[in-house]
């Protein structure tokens, strides 16, 4: 929380603004942020939290009679002209010429005023959840029910008869804050059309003390910052008596200065399905340049992702999540690669969130102690999560960790739930991330820091797959076979591991790198990127030869010898077995490929032996990805490994063509983008 970054301005009307300003860099543009009901400033802490360490600058006031703000007894004090007049001064008092406006809720349509009275100082627009009627049109409660009534079945809005009425509620309101709190953050939106609209059903929920359960993202955090503020004395008289100034038309007469107004600004509406075409509306009759972002969500947007019902049934859904706990951190991910271990559903857990080829930045951190290597803002590529406290996390072996598959594969954490129905449970903590989704507590085990190592958000969507597949193959070669130039590797499966493979190969100067699949499309990528030799094991292909894989294998290597090294990404067993065939005396099998679960071998142990051959099996590599994932970075910044080759990005809800042309073979490796 920002909390370190609040101010304080007396101004003229002598009422003190309480605010949080962070300033702007490198040229930024400063955002605005106005708060609705019932809410304050640090409200905004995800958003400044976000967009501050990018370089933007952050105003976000406890508005008039919120918070820390004074709140004035008489209504008159809350017009939105004088209101405007109020935030431009804080704005003189930063020096600040012109900002972006932001306003959620009330706050939405306080923005609207804000720009209609004050235009030069506000550059752009930006309404969430509600937009902003015309001004100096008189605020007609009755009107307004009557006209929902016959469109909905019941009053809409019958709230604000009460918040705005005669006999003040404040002090009920304060009484019973759990229950006020429970209701407008509810996690069933449905909750509201029973007990927020229609005429006299908040009174009589808020009265009776009633609770209902709120949303997952609404955390205890949240909820207790909310208390102290709001279930103080007097901590909801400032905002009942904006309703008041609502209901009352205490700023009609000022408003027929802007009557005529029109916002030139650029603006954005973003909303939930449900009141887009309304909310749109509003805005449309006064704001020429709109543009509409329509959310599947309610008045408190949520996050998105993709939940895996089952091995073929994914689905995107609308998701809350949690906070991260003391060993993680909150991420919003910025693109994660899809590798065949998704794909394949190693694990069989469902419904759970997969992925484990992230890259994003940090929204927050789970504990302080974390600040020694991170901050919020920072840019993280993810890779698979370990203990860190066995002997093989602390020998430098944390692919092998002791307790792998429970933090990996078979992890199934209650880290999100459906939006739509928050009682059913989505697992997640998969590989320690579950990153196919917009926002995951991620485990600060899998978390490589790359922010001095590249420029920005954008480059990143380049490095998302290094965090497993590309690590997965370029350190088989370097840190496991050890190949040297004078080595014979054939690489089996060109996708993204095999593909890491032969560039890894290429950068130790192993003269005899030979490139194996079925497809020529990627035998020929392969020699684009250093395979000298080649072979297409395609069972066809084989069949016109006369010769299985093994034989053709050994017979394009030099001298007919076989492999001293072969890397076999295959999920299959017979080739596996091909492979061992294929070496020479003395040569080893890097299995990097996930076999069926209780799969085996059939070997004839005296040839093995006399042979000399060696089956190793790899994970990750054997990588530390600490280690491994800066020196990545750097292989793909001097050429080593010109991912732009390899991979194809998708928007995140094209997952269902990403994993398909994947599957296909029609792409290297996809990459789904969190735009």
């Amino acid at each position: 929380m920002l909390l370190s970054e609040r101010r304080t301005l007396l101004n003229s009307r002598g009422y003190t603004y309480s605010f949080i300003y962070v300033p702007a860099r490198d040229g930024k543009p400063t955002l605005l942020f106005l708060h609705g009901f019932p809410s304050h400033a640090d409200d905004w802490e995800r958003q400044a939290g976000h967009l501050a360490p990018l370089g933007y600058g952050v105003v976000a006031p406890d508005l008039l009679g919120y918070g820390a703000t004074t709140t004035p007894a008489a209504v008159a004090s809350y017009t939105f002209k004088r209101m405007s007049d109020d935030v431009v001064e804080i704005l003189d008092h930063l020096r600040l010429p012109a900002v972006v406006g932001v306003g959620h809720d009330l706050g939405a349509q306080f923005l609207g005023r804000l720009a209609a009275y004050h235009p030069t100082r506000l550059r752009g627009l930006v309404f969430l959840a509600v937009g902003s009627g015309r001004p100096g049109r008189p605020f007609d409660v009755d009107a307004i029910q009557q006209a929902t009534e016959k469109a909905a079945g019941f009053a809409m809005f019958g709230y604000l008869s009460w918040l705005g009425g005669d006999e003040d509620p404040h002090a009920v309101l304060e009484a019973h804050a759990p229950s006020v709190m429970s209701l407008l953050f509810a996690a069933d939106r449905g909750a509201w059309n029973t007990h927020l609209h229609p005429v006299g059903a908040m009174r009589q929920f808020v009265t009776a003390d009633r609770k209902i359960p709120v949303g997952a993202w609404y955390t205890p955090a949240m909820q207790q910052a909310h208390l102290a503020v709001f279930a103080a004395t007097g901590g909801y008289s400032g905002a009942t008596r904006w309703y008041r100034m609502l209901v009352t038309n205490a700023s009609l007469e000022e408003e027929q200065a802007i009557a005529g107004a029109t916002l030139e600004q650029p603006s954005v509406i973003v909303a939930d399905a449900q009141a887009m075409s309304a909310q749109r509306g509003m805005l449309a009759e006064w704001v020429p340049d709109l543009t509409a972002k329509e959310l599947d969500s309610g008045h408190w947007p949520h996050i998105e992702g993709i939940v895996a019902y089952s091995e073929h049934e994914w689905v995107w859904e609308e998701l809350l999540t949690r906070e991260p706990h003391e060993d993680e951190f909150l991420v919003e991910m910025i693109a994660t690669g899809v590798c065949h271990t998704d794909i394949a559903g190693y694990g069989g857990i469902y419904p759970r969130v997969l992925g484990h080829e992230g890259a994003g930045r940090i929204l927050q951190l789970g504990s302080g102690a974390q600040r020694e290597q991170y901050v919020e803002g920072d840019l993280v590529i993810l890779s698979a999560a370990a203990c860190l406290d066995c002997h093989y996390c602390k020998t430098g072996h944390p692919a092998f960790c002791i307790n792998h598959a429970a933090v990996t594969l078979t992890a199934n954490e209650p880290n999100f739930v459906l939006a739509r129905d928050p009682s059913q449970v989505i697992g997640g903590g998969y590989f320690g991330q579950s990153s196919f989704v917009s926002h995951a507590p991620v485990k600060v085990s899998c978390a490589a820091n790359v922010t001095k190592l590249i420029r920005d958000a954008e480059e990143l969507k380049m490095y998302a797959p290094l965090g497993c597949g590309i690590m997965t193959g370029a350190g088989s070669i370097t840190h496991v076979g050890l190949c040297k130039p004078d080595d014979v590797l054939a690489v089996v499966g060109l996708g993204g591991v095999g593909q890491a493979a032969v560039c890894a190969a290429k950068k130790l100067g192993v003269k005899t790198i030979v490139a194996v699949d079925l497809l020529d499309s990627r035998i020929e990528l392969a020699k684009t990127l250093g395979a000298t030799h080649s072979l297409n094991s395609s069972p066809d292909v084989l069949r016109g030869t006369g010769v299985d894989m093994a034989t053709a294998l050994r017979s394009v290597t030099p001298g007919a010898l076989g492999c001293t090294h072969i890397l076999d990404t295959s999920p299959s067993v017979h080739v596996l077995d091909q492979c061992l065939q294929a070496l020479r005396k003395n040569g080893t099998v890097l299995q990097v490929g996930l076999k069926p679960v209780g799969a085996t071998l059939e070997l004839d142990v005296l040839a093995h032996m006399v042979n000399g051959r060696r089956l190793v099996g790899v994970l990750e590599g054997d990588r530390d990805p600490a280690e491994a994932l800066p020196e990545l970075v750097s292989w793909v910044k001097d050429g080593t490994l010109p991912m732009e080759k390899l991979l194809t990005h998708f928007p995140a809800r094209e997952f269902v063509a990403a994993r398909a042309k994947m599957e296909g073979g029609e792409v290297i490796k996809s990459v789904l983008v969190w735009d």
